[in-house]
This record gives C-alpha cells, structure tokens and sequence, in this order.
C-alpha cells in the first residue's frame, strides 16, 4: 500500500476479501494512515467482522453468486466524489472490469494474488 500505491491520508481504499487475514492487516494500515476503507467480503456475515477491524464500508456479494461481482453500483451509490484511490485485489479475473469503473483518475490497483483465476473477463 504504501510502496506500489502510495498510501496517503484521505485516500480512499477498496479492499477485496476484506474479512481475509490480508484485508483485515490492509483495513488496518489504511484507518491508521488516515485512509477511509471500502472493503468487499463474500457474504454477509463477513461485513461484521470487517466493521469490528475497523473498516469504514463494508459490501457483501453473497447475492450475486459466488463469481459474479456486484459491487461497482454500490460503491458509486457510497458518492465517493473522486472515485477510489487504490484498489487491493487477490481476486483478479471477473472483478477488474468493475475495479476499472470505480478507480479515480491516476488511481492505482495492487493485485497480491489471483484467486478468481488468472484471465480477465472481457
């Protein structure tokens, strides 16, 4: 976060896997830095344990299937003016066509794994 994509204060941050030990540390690095957090999770149940790590927002997905990711509507619905600042994604694959939509401009994606596969979606 701070190397790759210069984590500032007033970023703001999407976290994918946002209830995974990776999300939690990011959510973490990022509140400390004075970042504001948009974190993604699976399922429902994971929005609690990100908010409990002290994540800003949290977005489930659990309703659009396990591989189809939803969450591009919802963050614009958020009116992050500028968009997001830095995205860290272990998905890869399906969701870097939303990842694109909610980037700011000179915004920057940090993928540290690809766990939705190593192709992307056209």
């Amino acid at each position: 976060l701070f190397f790759n994509a210069r984590l500032e204060p007033g970023h703001n941050v999407l976290i994918h896997a946002g209830a995974s030990a990776v999300g939690i540390a990011a959510t973490q690095i990022c509140r400390a830095a004075g970042a504001g957090q948009v974190v993604t999770t699976s399922s429902g149940g994971k929005v609690q344990v990100c908010r409990q790590h002290g994540a800003t927002q949290a977005l489930a997905r659990e309703l659009a299937g396990p591989h189809a990711p939803v969450f591009a509507v919802d963050i614009k619905e958020l009116g992050l003016q500028r968009g997001i600042d830095i995205i860290l994604d272990p998905v890869f694959g399906g969701y870097m066509q939303e990842n694109a939509e909610v980037l700011a401009l000179d915004g920057t994606i940090v993928v540290i794994a690809m766990m939705g596969g190593a192709t992307m979606d056209a």
